[in-house]
């Protein structure tokens, strides 16, 4: 095992970080940030995680309370975002997966509890986000999902986050299902849109809590079924809108 300036690297792994710098570079060659590698660093304020980088394991990060920003390497081979991985990051406002991500899952409160974000962008190559992957985001307001997502369900990934307003898919999204209260804890999601030519198979009912009034697709778009209970809390709602 090597250390380099407070990194204990095996293998391309690196395996903890026992340095004190508020401004982290991962080397490059870095293939695996192990678990609980910075677990709880009480100086951790910005990381930059390098485009060799394919996994962030469990607890990677988690309880960093000083972090506040996560910057991905464009064309970035990260490819997993383990369990608990930010989980707690208090401070974090920023997370920047970078360019062409070849990003596919962000495993179960990967994000929880980083009550300081605000607005979150997710890239086209995310298949799962897993079910609470981002609960207790409390500040989150606005989450965007790129351009031809490959994304296939909505699950409750945002459970609790209060203060969720919007989240907007770009074009050609194609989504097989909006699960079971995957919103119904966003008590301030007020619209869900779609860009042209998305495509929603199912809605399952309880989807969407009270607030919830606007549903709109661009031109193009579809909605195949809808549960008749899917829209049931919201007084507001006033039916899915499609372009023409």
């Amino acid at each position: 095992m090597s250390e380099n300036s407070g990194f204990l690297i095996a293998e391309g792994v690196l395996k903890r970080y026992v340095g004190q710098e508020e401004h982290v570079e991962i080397p490059l060659g870095v293939t695996c940030i192990d678990r609980r590698a910075f677990l709880g660093n009480p100086s951790l304020r910005s990381v930059v995680i390098p485009a060799s980088v394919t996994k962030i394991k469990f607890a990677a990060f988690c309880e960093c309370k000083m972090l506040e920003s996560v910057c991905v390497a464009d064309n970035s081979l990260l490819k997993s975002i383990g369990v608990s991985a930010f989980d707690g990051c208090s401070a974090l406002t920023r997370v920047d997966f970078g360019r062409h991500s070849h990003l596919k899952k962000i495993k179960h409160l990967a994000f929880a509890k980083c009550t300081a974000l605000v607005t979150l962008a997710i890239p086209a190559a995310v298949k799962k986000i897993a079910p609470f992957a981002f609960s207790g985001c409390t500040a989150l307001s606005q989450v965007s999902v790129a351009d031809n997502s490959l994304l296939r369900k909505m699950s409750d990934s945002f459970y609790d986050c209060k203060q969720l307003q919007s989240v907007s898919f770009g074009c050609n999204a194609r989504l097989k299902k909006i699960k079971k209260q995957a919103f119904y804890s966003c008590e301030g999601l007020t619209a869900l849109s779609f860009g042209e030519n998305g495509f929603v198979k199912k809605i399952c009912a309880f989807s969407f809590a009270g607030g919830f009034t606007t549903f709109s697709m661009g031109k193009g778009g579809r909605v195949k079924k809808v549960h008749k209970l899917a829209f049931s809390a919201c007084d507001r709602f006033d039916g899915i809108q499609i372009e023409e």
